[in-house]
C-alpha cells in the first residue's frame, strides 16, 4: 500500500467518520427536540381553540336564548291580545 493511499484512509478515518457520527447524532437530537416542540405547541393550540370554541358556544347560547324569548314574548303579547277580542 503505497503512502498515498495510506494518507488517503487516514484522513478518512480520522476526519470524516467521526464528523459523519457527529452530524448523525445531532440530526438525531435535533428532529426529537423539534418533535418536543411540535408537540408540546400544537397541545397548547389545541387548548387555546377549545376556549375560544367554548366561548363561542355560550356567545350563541345566550344569543339565540335572548332571541327565543323575545320571540316568545312577541307571540304571547299578540296571542293574548288576539284572545282579549
Amino acid at each position: 500500500m503505497s503512502v498515498r493511499t495510506r494518507l488517503i484512509l487516514a484522513f478518512l478515518v480520522l476526519s470524516v467518520l467521526p464528523l459523519t457520527a457527529v452530524t448523525l447524532y445531532s440530526y438525531g437530537s435535533s428532529v426529537g427536540a423539534f418533535r418536543a416542540a411540535v408537540a408540546s405547541e400544537s397541545g397548547r393550540m389545541a387548548l387555546d381553540l377549545q376556549q375560544r370554541l367554548d366561548t363561542v358556544t355560550q356567545d350563541l347560547g345566550r344569543q339565540v336564548g335572548r332571541d327565543l324569548l323575545f320571540h316568545l314574548r312577541h307571540h304571547f303579547a299578540h296571542v293574548d291580545l288576539d284572545a282579549r277580542r
